[in-house]
């Protein structure tokens, strides 16, 4: 089944998306069209990879290696397939080649500007802590408070259930926890979406942004520049990503190898403002 369609408008677009987007465009300038597999659940990767032989793909670029916390199954279902460049480091397999996001420099970036705007009780908010890029922030923010002579409380840290909407119960934890309860002056929040409507109970709770608290996100969603005030996040230049991988799976598909194993991509904070 085929199917054309006009990009999503850019003032709606996820930087997630835009990865996308630039991976299918380089790929089709080189003659070359995509198959897309979403995997729900571990045991799909095996079902889309037999596809994939079957169908003849030169490569795979594979942006989920663990899902529902099961390592180990997506992998050896890809260990058929030649040419696999990952998103992030696969765990058990030898020499891979991948591009990574530096997530815990974003979020030292922020607390290094929050520092700087004098901020000194600075909370960090996370949608579960089991996947590897929280982990990573959980490193960057400790990093950037030690930097600045803060010590690091856990209190000031606050981990919701692993990969969930953000809901209005969440919001009510967040502000008693850390902003009552721990007088935290700054919230680094899971994502856009967590930081604006975060940023939205505070103000209802008759808070000021960010005299009384500053917010920063992580994505750099569109909308992040739309609201009031305007959202401080991390861009994770999902766009640098894509290019990187599918640049990098085109030097194994036509000349065997790459010129490097690993890409790390660094984040950058767009200071808007929330902080």
């Amino acid at each position: 089944i085929g199917m054309l369609m006009a990009p999503p408008s850019l003032t709606f677009i996820s930087e997630r998306q835009m990865r996308l987007i630039v991976m299918e465009q380089i790929a089709c300038q080189k003659g070359y069209r995509m198959m897309i597999g979403h995997l729900l659940q571990p045991e799909h990767s095996e079902n889309y990879v037999n596809d994939f032989i079957s169908r003849g793909v030169e490569g795979v670029l594979c942006l989920q290696h663990e899902v529902m916390g099961v390592e180990g199954a997506i992998t050896k279902s890809l260990s058929k397939i030649r040419n696999v460049v990952y998103l992030g480091l696969p765990a058990g397999v030898e020499d891979p080649y991948f591009v990574r996001m530096d997530h815990g420099s974003g979020v030292l970036q922020a607390v290094e500007h929050l520092v700087s705007v004098g901020r000194r009780r600075i909370a960090l908010a996370l949608a579960g802590k089991q996947y590897t890029p929280m982990c990573e922030r959980i490193e960057g923010y400790k990093k950037g408070l030690k930097q600045a002579g803060i010590k690091a409380n856990e209190k000031l840290m606050w981990v919701g259930p692993e990969k969930v909407i953000p809901q209005i119960q969440f919001m009510q934890s967040i502000y008693s926890e850390l902003i009552v309860n721990q007088k935290a002056d700054a919230v680094i929040a899971s994502n856009d979406d967590w930081a604006i409507m975060l940023m939205k109970y505070l103000q209802q709770q008759g808070l000021k942004i960010p005299d009384d608290v500053a917010v920063v996100g992580y994505d750099n969603l569109r909308v992040s520049e739309l609201i009031n005030p305007a959202l401080t996040t991390i861009d994770g230049c999902e766009e640098e990503v894509g290019v990187s991988m599918i640049n990098m799976l085109f030097s194994l598909v036509e000349h065997g190898n790459a010129p490097t194993r690993e890409v790390s991509i660094k984040p950058k904070l767009i200071v808007r403002e929330s902080a």
